[in-house]
């Protein structure tokens, strides 16, 4: 694959990742007709709508039961941020998070960019990008120059 379509696949990626906002909590709030599901929470905070969904599950060679609790953390404009999970009385995990993927997919693309294609040409695949994005970018590569 050659590197201009490598860096419009990572490009393709941040934009998706901007547009789509993730699961909502309206369709996760569905699983509580679920058998398995046991509750649902939904807490506001000043800046973050935390839902927190529990479930059991059984081991199936020990027949032991364990307590499952997913955490999704959303911002007020309704974008998924973080996923994290829970099994039992251990800490929450992050399994999921938006600023993680951001950052993963900028790294790919700075690697990729930094010393393999001309100004023009970057300057041409940043206007694709989302606008929230180009300055977190361009302050990566003005670091990595």
């Amino acid at each position: 694959m050659s590197l201009i379509n490598n860096i419009s696949q990572i490009a393709d990626k941040l934009a998706s990742l901007y547009l789509f906002k993730g699961i909502q909590p309206s369709e996760i709030s569905d699983a509580i007709f679920e058998k398995q599901f046991s509750t649902i929470t939904i807490n506001k905070t000043e800046y973050e709508i935390i839902l927190v969904v529990s479930f059991v599950e059984s081991d199936e060679i020990t027949n032991q039961e364990y307590k499952h609790q997913i955490k999704y953390i959303y911002c007020k404009n309704k974008y998924l941020l973080k996923i994290e999970q829970k099994v039992g009385n251990r800490n929450f995990k992050v399994q999921w998070s938006r600023e993680d993927e951001v950052s993963s997919l900028i790294n790919q693309f700075i690697g990729h960019v930094k010393h393999n294609i001309s100004p023009i040409q970057l300057e041409k695949i940043l206007a694709t990008l989302p606008i929230e994005l180009q300055p977190k970018i361009y302050t990566k590569l003005k670091l990595v120059a």
